[in-house]
């Protein structure tokens, strides 16, 4: 189940803040969210809200590995939301709010 409206289902071209951090980092807002430029290593995204149910994707096809947040105060895999999860260039994650505001990742190979 997903609760993001189908209006925006996929975005895609989306920039990572290059100076990283949580507090600035670009807001995901698609349920298919497709990163094109991270110019610098750790450029940051924050996923939506956690809501139980919700799900967000998120393919990073940028150049540096990017640094993914929740929205304070979830967690994603039990890591605090002002610190974020790295995700390589060319891997795609599934973040899924399996409730209590954690974000649980499943990760491409």
């Amino acid at each position: 189940m997903n609760d993001i409206a189908d209006t925006g289902n996929t975005v895609t071209g989306i920039t990572a803040f290059a100076s990283g951090g949580q507090a600035s980092a670009t807001q995901l807002t698609a349920t298919v969210n497709t990163v094109s430029t991270a110019s610098a290593a750790a450029a940051s995204v924050k996923l939506a809200l956690c809501v139980p149910g919700r799900q967000q994707t998120v393919a990073n096809l940028g150049a540096n590995s990017i640094q993914v947040f929740g929205t304070s105060p979830n967690t994603i895999n039990g890591v605090a939301s002002a610190t974020g999860v790295a995700q390589a260039t060319g891997k795609i994650a599934t973040y899924f709010c399996t409730g209590s505001g954690n974000w649980t990742r499943l990760l491409s190979n």
